[in-house]
């Protein structure tokens, strides 16, 4: 999304956007099912994460968000894939908050034994958390790069919404699930709910924290073990 001088000059007048994780140990979901070895979320509260760098130019600033909109395992019931499904609803927020251009789903699965992966459909360019003017805040810094955000993972907490208003908690303050079915590299996992078709308890699909920071684990924004697929989680937008 380029933004024109004069709203990113007034943007860069404004703050970053800044979030605390509260005090609180993330919860698993009874029944879920770990994916490569997460067991878990730590017990330790979250450190304060950094606010980030707002936009240093004029140039193309690609965003990116969680959606407001929960759905459950079985997202991909009846549409065309599970691509199309939750792009549909990345664009559907998008729209609603006036950000231009194309957002995709960053989302993996497996389908007659080809993998579908979520790391060929990002663009390799800066990303960023969208910000609210009217409050005080600019576009905020979350990876310099596709390569840094999977290498080094997200320098701030990946939980705004379109609006730049931060996602509400799950279980509790530390916690943000966000259906991914994919691995550290952006690769399919293999617990993807059945391709995004099931709705079962004792079916699982590979998650992510959005409230997760690199200074626990690097990886946990996209990976952190398999939830049940019968409870409602986010997806991550990215704009391309």
């Amino acid at each position: 999304m380029a933004l024109t001088g004069s709203v990113l000059a007034l943007a860069l007048a404004c703050g970053g956007l800044k979030t605390a994780a509260e005090d609180a140990e993330p919860a698993s979901d009874a029944g879920a099912v770990v994916d490569g070895g997460a067991a878990g979320v730590a017990d330790a509260e979250p450190p304060p994460p950094d606010a980030g760098t707002a936009a240093a130019d004029a140039g193309t600033v690609h965003l990116v968000f969680v959606t407001s909109a929960q759905v459950n395992g079985a997202f991909a019931t009846g549409k065309t894939d599970p691509w199309a499904a939750a792009d549909e609803i990345c664009a559907t927020e998008a729209r609603a908050n006036n950000l231009s251009g194309t957002f995709v789903a960053w989302l993996s699965f497996n389908k007659a034994g080809t993998a579908f992966n979520a790391v060929t459909r990002i663009t390799d360019a800066a990303y960023y958390l969208p910000g609210t003017i009217a409050d005080g805040g600019a576009p905020v810094l979350v990876a310099a790069s596709r390569a840094e955000l999977l290498s080094e993972g997200p320098r701030v907490q990946m939980d705004r919404l379109a609006t730049g208003e931060q996602a509400p908690q799950d279980e509790n303050s530390a916690v943000t699930w966000v259906w991914t079915g994919s691995t550290s590299t952006g690769t399919a996992a293999s617990l993807t709910c059945k391709e995004w078709t099931s709705s079962q308890s004792n079916e699982a699909g590979t998650t992510g924290n959005a409230r997760r920071i690199p200074q626990w684990t690097k990886t946990d924004w996209t990976t952190l073990g398999g939830r049940p697929c019968d409870v409602p989680r986010r997806f991550y937008c990215f704009q391309q």
